[in-house]
């Protein structure tokens, strides 16, 4: 028995023609893409310019300490003049007070002496604006996370950059070996090293660092490379030995230990920035009377 033609064309569309959904799946295929790229240049975007605010903030840094460091003691508590200490709590917080919305330095459990602290505000400031919220830790990926607002600002951005900004004072540029106490004419060279958190979704997994490559200690540093390590620096102990520096300058000189913990133990990405700044101490030739 033979099938008419018309039988034929009733059976249903022939699927080899069918054109419906292409359209859509073509915006599947390309989409992704797309998105990547651009979250990958909003990520770069954003890393280049806290880079910039990282110098800007050690220029500050040094600016304000040799200014600092040779002034009154009267002003500080009554410590010495060109001396500071990263181990001592300040007594005199206004002395380390902000600039900015005339927020006080300092919280409980915060290091360093009035001197010191004074010097670590003055480099904070440019990078409150590159600081989350300390409550966005707890919440899931959101590219609105990686813009800070107003009342970021007010609320977690000056927490964090006590557990995120590191003010050292090496010998000389370039140096591991470092100083607290300085000549009244003496070149002061003044280094901050920044934890940058890496907020913008998916593509900061794999442009960024994860707690235990900062510190280098990766369990397989080929696989982290493929899998969200850091990108290659140069050569790779280079930037193993340049990590590794930068961890222990974080540690050591940060002004809250337990806050940059708090935020490691996230378990989120991030990028140490290091920046440094040399200008000659403004020392006088006098000693301050005593009152």
């Amino acid at each position: 028995m033979r099938l008419s033609r018309r039988g034929k064309r009733g059976a249903g569309p022939e699927l080899g023609g069918d054109q419906g959904g292409a359209a859509y799946a073509e915006f599947l295929i390309a989409f992704p893409a797309m998105l990547t790229i651009f979250l990958v240049l909003i990520q770069l975007g954003l890393i280049h310019a806290a880079r910039l605010a990282v110098a800007h903030a050690s220029v500050r840094a040094a600016r304000a300490a040799v200014v600092v460091l040779p002034d009154d003691p009267r002003y500080y508590g009554g410590e010495r003049i060109n001396r500071l200490s990263h181990s001592e709590s300040g007594s005199n917080v206004a002395a380390a007070s902000f600039d900015l919305l005339g927020f006080a330095g300092g919280m409980p459990g915060g290091r360093g002496s009035t001197r010191l602290r004074a010097i670590r505000s003055a480099a904070m400031v440019p990078l409150i604006p590159f600081s989350p919220d300390w409550g966005s830790f707890a919440d899931e990926e959101a590219l609105a996370q990686a813009f800070p607002s107003v009342g970021t600002v007010a609320s977690g951005g000056l927490v964090y950059t006590q557990a995120a900004v590191a003010v050292s004072f090496p010998r000389e540029p370039e140096s591991m070996f470092f100083q607290s106490e300085f000549g009244r004419r003496e070149d002061v060279t003044t280094r901050v090293t920044y934890l940058y958190h890496c907020g913008i979704p998916i593509v900061g997994r794999w442009m960024c660092d994860t707690p235990f490559s900062i510190f280098g200690v990766d369990p397989d540093p080929f696989l982290m490379r493929v899998t969200g390590g850091s990108p290659p620096r140069g050569d790779f102990f280079t930037g193993l030995m340049d990590r590794v520096e930068g961890s222990l300058e974080l540690f050591r000189f940060v002004e809250n230990r337990t806050l940059t913990a708090v935020a490691l133990a996230s378990g989120d990405r991030f990028l140490l920035l290091r920046s440094e700044a040399t200008m000659p101490n403004q020392g006088a030739e006098y000693d301050y009377a005593r009152r």
